[in-house]
């Protein structure tokens, strides 16, 4: 009874090997591993994870591996075989084996890995681009010291000046270049004896670099350049009845007083709406200036003038610019991959 037992248990142990032989196939994969550029890749390890078989990529890219399928064919017409692809620095890839492919395996490794995964890589996004603006610019514009004149009537140059300006800009891979213009108002007053008017002007140039979030629906750029400011200042007795023209040609005070100055800031573009399948967009732009004078003394022009004491032009150093951009993006660089 007991070799009876063994008998049948032996029966059974070699009709369960000799099924698993049936069921269970060896295929041989030929196949390449190449980068995105296709430039063969040596040392890749190929592996059915399944059965642990690897094998490493040859010098050219090229590679056999045997891989077990069980059930045979029909597991690859029906699922295939899962098969992965590393390589230190580049993302592992899986590949689905099947009867199509098995004989020309083509794998292409992307450049990463596993490393790359964990260490992020903060990339700015890339900004080529022109614009057309419009806004308002404050700037305090002052004199401190006028000694031909009194105290009442140096009062009435010391006139903050609101300059309504345009202007165009461009991003260059993000490299910000502002050439702008603005122009103040006339600006009138009177005392018991003078009348005086004057107004401005102020050119500027900037440089700087645009930082965009969010999809650049914010652009945050600081700046440093340079800028031109004039003011036209025209005084002369209080009498209606004579044009301020003819007190001038007698030679009262008609001075353009020119003050050089450097410039930091920062301002930033808030995107309102966007048209043109994202190539065109209207912007709000905020900016923040501080000024240093070139001069301390500002350069003065006069047609003539009985006026000839020193002078000082103050310009307040910190100003303010609002305005509304429209903008174009000419076309996207391409970046590499961290």
């Amino acid at each position: 009874m007991k070799h009876y037992r063994l008998y049948t248990l032996l029966f059974f142990i070699m009709s369960a090997l000799h099924a698993m032989a049936i069921s269970s196939d060896t295929i041989v994969v030929r196949g390449t591993v190449t980068d995105s550029l296709g430039n063969p890749l040596a040392v890749a390890i190929v592996e059915q994870r399944e059965t642990h078989n690897y094998v490493f990529s040859k010098p050219d890219g090229t590679f056999e591996l045997k891989v077990v399928s069980k059930y045979g064919n029909k597991r690859l017409e029906k699922v295939g075989i899962p098969i992965y692809v590393t390589l230190v620095g580049y993302d592992t890839q899986p590949v689905i084996l099947n009867n199509s492919n098995k004989e020309s395996l083509q794998v292409v490794l992307i450049e990463g890995g596993e490393r790359a995964k964990t260490r992020k890589v903060k990339k700015w996004k890339t900004i080529t681009s022109l614009s057309a603006y419009v806004g308002y610019n404050f700037t305090d514009v002052s004199f401190n010291r006028f000694d031909d004149l009194r105290d009442d009537q140096v009062y009435l140059l010391n006139k903050t000046k609101n300059y309504i300006g345009f202007g165009f800009s461009s991003y260059i891979r993000n490299i910000y270049l502002d050439l702008g213009f603005s122009f103040s108002p006339t600006v009138k007053g009177e005392s018991e004896i003078y009348r005086h008017y004057s107004d401005g002007t102020h050119i500027k140039f900037n440089i700087g670099y645009g930082f965009p979030f969010y999809d650049k629906k914010l652009i945050v750029t600081p700046y440093w350049g340079s800028s031109y400011l004039g003011i036209n200042e025209y005084i002369a007795p209080l009498d209606r009845k004579v044009s301020l023209e003819n007190y001038l040609q007698q030679g009262y005070m008609d001075l353009l007083f020119k003050q050089y100055i450097a410039t930091i800031g920062g301002k930033a573009d808030l995107r309102l709406y966007e048209f043109g399948k994202g190539r065109q967009a209207i912007y709000l732009s905020a900016g923040v200036g501080y000024s240093f004078h070139y001069n301390l003394y500002p350069k003065i022009s006069a047609k003539g003038t009985r006026i000839t004491s020193p002078n000082r032009l103050i310009v307040f150093p910190v100003s303010c610019e609002v305005s509304v951009r429209y903008m174009l993006n000419l076309f996207t660089w391409k970046d590499k991959k961290p």
